[in-house]
Formats: structure tokens, sequence, C-alpha cells
């Protein structure tokens, strides 16, 4: 998978902002949960 046929080809299937946006929710859950445990 490349990643200048990523935004083209598989726009449908994995958009390059649906897996920021994921990445993004996954680390702000980390900061949470260590914000709560500690």
């Amino acid at each position: 998978m490349t990643i200048e046929n990523d935004t083209h080809e598989t726009q449908s299937d994995t958009p390059a902002w649906k897996m920021w946006a994921g990445a993004g929710a996954f680390i702000a859950a980390l900061y949470a949960i260590g914000y709560i445990l500690n």
C-alpha cells in the first residue's frame, strides 16, 4: 500500500482521516487512563 494511492483508490475502504481519527482517539484514551490512575 502506497501513501499516494491510499487517498484515491482505498478512499471508500479506509480513509486517511479515519485512520488518524482512530489513532488520535486511542492516544487520547491512553492519556485519559493515565490521568485517572495518577
